[in-house]
């Protein structure tokens, strides 16, 4: 029962298979046997990344911003926890998140991109949000998601043209 590489795989594959009250019922029995710090951060993002999947985003923004505590230059921590805020409507915590996140790596494509996204649909200055999309674009060019966010900034600044060529690629 104390056994923590056990408790993960059991919590990891009950994940999996979709049995998240039974993950997130071991991850937390895993906290008070794991150490304070990075491994405890690790097991905080499990439960949160967990809650998450389940709907639960008020739980997964309180395990979330427990991870954060303990890893605050985690990029994967400030992701996630950037995209619950999001889905949770909280989209100026969520942009200020993906800002945090793009301190810290400046080249993160998917924080570009999702920022990028944000500020287009929140009425942010669509001119950074080109910038940002268009980075992202080189970073990541073959990745879907990051063409229809600059598509949709195209149409937001009225370039209908520019849009339409993402857009065909997108469909082609």
């Amino acid at each position: 029962p104390n056994r923590t590489d056990l408790l993960m795989a059991i919590g990891n594959t009950a994940v999996r298979f979709g049995k998240y009250d039974l993950a997130i019922q071991t991850f937390n029995r895993m906290l008070p046997l794991t150490d304070k710090g990075t491994a405890q951060g690790g097991i905080y993002l499990r439960i949160g990344e967990t809650c998450r999947r389940k709907g639960d985003y008020n739980s997964a923004i309180q395990a979330l911003e427990k991870a954060r505590e303990t890893l605050p230059d985690n990029v994967t921590v400030l992701g996630s926890l950037a995209l619950v805020l999001d889905a949770s409507s909280r989209k100026d915590d969520a942009r200020k998140v993906w800002e945090a996140t793009l301190r810290i790596d400046p080249n993160n494509g998917v924080a570009l991109n999702n920022l990028a996204f944000l500020m287009a649909e929140t009425g942010g200055d669509l001119d950074d949000a080109l910038t940002k999309a268009q980075k992202a674009k080189q970073l990541l060019p073959s990745l879907f998601e990051v063409s229809d966010t600059l598509g949709w900034i195209y149409l937001k600044k009225n370039l209908p043209d520019s849009a339409i060529d993402i857009f065909k690629d997108l469909v082609t």
